[in-house]
């Protein structure tokens, strides 16, 4: 045998790992690999330990390269594989017992101000009627990591917490379909109006906290105000949809106006990855001047968003947003 394969025998003491970078070779699983491709049957396995005087069969460099190439072989076949696999399914909303935590970050373009918020989603299992409940909250937003200062940002802020946290259901689209205990969050705001009344005066802020008010009393108006926010339809169901050759079309509502929406599966080459990603262009169906890019990175096993990159392109401004997962 060793007059066609190079030979080592163990020293005493010797590990795998040190023989293998004696000859060179990558690891010790090609070296684990090789030696049992040439050794007899049922004879001279290798185990976790050596013993003195151990006949190892070597990889020459020829070899070394062949098993390697045959590695990018296999790995990139998985890869096509899993891909293929991903650019032709329908991806649902995640149904998992999970809490997410993401921070978003707001930044105008040619602006020194950013913004923060927080936003969080607590999973439950599916109810009856196959709706995922959640429960929803967003953080107070603050400017350059300091709380509002501007009157508007500190009423915006106010109203914020006359809604949040919130209990909702979402179908598999991830759309919000009906709101839970609407009768509770009724009762809020009744109790917080008079104070916000004091507090904001004048003609602008009684427009904000009737139309506030208008919202937390109809359910429907309610979950259609969550639907078209960009923040949370980028969240709960941006991804969404039927994939076909690793192209999704469809429509939303966003900002009150119907958009035409294209995701496009990406290629990931690290077989080893657990995530994938997904690149969206959004446009309004009647406005030209309106365009979001986004690009989505998400969790294989759970379905998970862990990270959303946003350029936000309109008539008058370019607005950047971040929205990462900070924790589970």
């Amino acid at each position: 045998m060793s007059i066609y394969v190079i030979t080592h025998f163990v020293k005493k003491g010797e590990t795998l790992e040190e023989i293998a970078a004696l000859y060179d070779i990558p690891d010790v699983k090609m070296l684990f690999s090789f030696h049992h491709l040439h050794v007899p049957k049922d004879k001279n396995h290798l185990g976790k330990v050596l013993y003195e005087g151990q006949e190892i069969f070597i990889p020459n460099k020829e070899d070394i390269a062949r098993m390697i190439a045959k590695r990018k072989e296999r790995r990139q076949e998985n890869v096509d594989r899993k891909f293929h696999k991903l650019r032709n399914r329908t991806f649902d909303f995640p149904c998992r017992e999970i809490s997410c935590s993401y921070l978003v970050t707001i930044h105008e373009k040619d602006s020194k101000n950013v913004y923060k918020q927080t936003l969080i989603v607590e999973h439950f299992n599916k109810n009856e009627d196959e709706l995922h409940p959640l429960r929803i909250h967003q953080s107070e937003i603050t400017c350059n990591d300091k709380l509002p200062s501007f009157s508007v940002e500190i009423m915006s802020s106010e109203l914020n917490k006359s809604i949040f946290p919130l209990e909702i259901y979402v179908n598999k689209k991830g759309l919000v379909e009906k709101i839970n205990q609407i009768y509770t969050l009724r009762k809020k705001w009744k109790q917080r109006k008079p104070d916000l009344q004091e507090l904001f005066e004048g003609e602008i802020g009684g427009k904000l906290i009737e139309q506030v008010g208008y919202k937390i009393c109809n359910s429907d108006i309610l979950s259609d105000y969550l639907n078209s926010n960009i923040l949370w339809a980028l969240l709960l169901r941006g991804r969404m949809g039927n994939y076909e050759d690793g192209i999704c079309k469809k429509y939303i509502k966003l900002l009150n106006e119907l958009c035409i929406v294209k995701n496009v599966m990406l290629k990931n080459e690290d077989v080893n990855s657990k995530y994938y990603y997904i690149s969206q262009e959004i446009r309004k169906k009647d406005n030209s001047n309106f365009q979001m890019n986004v690009k989505y990175k998400q969790d294989i096993e759970y379905g998970m968003l862990e990270e959303a990159e946003v350029d936000l392109h309109s008539a008058t401004e370019i607005i950047n947003i971040t929205i990462k997962k900070t924790q589970i």
